[in-house]
């Protein structure tokens, strides 16, 4: 069996032009090589879900998914070359993963976004990828 950790990050310093922004972020990890990153702004109805797939020291496998009103659904994906920045290869992802956020809210909303991303936020997201088991090098036989 594959390990699962599933845990709300602490809150993310959100500013859309100069308004406070209330949003919730969550992580999930999913073995070693899996990070699921979650991301909700209720006020401007906006979720990003980033999924990334990839070893640690090596390229990582990126798909965004932009949700908003009024707006198909967009995936936008990319490769990340070689190890990213960040304490942990979950921190990294965090990173980006808000990176892309500040991105689609600048383009929603022709405000200037600011994120803080707190150690706080960071160090959670290293604990819950390093309290994920590692996948099995093999899958277990009957």
């Amino acid at each position: 069996m594959i390990g699962r950790v599933h845990a709300d990050l602490p809150r993310l310093g959100l500013v859309v032009g100069d308004d406070d922004a209330a949003c919730s972020c969550a992580i999930a990890t999913i073995g070693g090589y899996i990070v699921v990153l979650t991301t909700s702004v209720r006020s401007l109805a906006v979720t990003l879900v980033s999924t990334y797939v990839g070893a640690i020291d090596d390229d990582t496998a990126v798909t965004h998914l932009r949700l908003a009103p009024r707006r198909s659904p967009q995936l936008h994906q990319r490769l990340l070359s070689g190890p990213q920045p960040g304490t942990t290869h979950a921190g990294g992802c965090l990173l980006d993963h808000t990176a892309e956020l500040q991105q689609l809210l600048v383009a929603l909303t022709d405000q200037i976004v600011t994120i803080d991303v707190g150690r706080d936020a960071i160090d959670a997201a290293t604990r819950s990828w390093a309290t994920s088991p590692p996948a099995p090098d093999a899958p277990e036989t009957a």
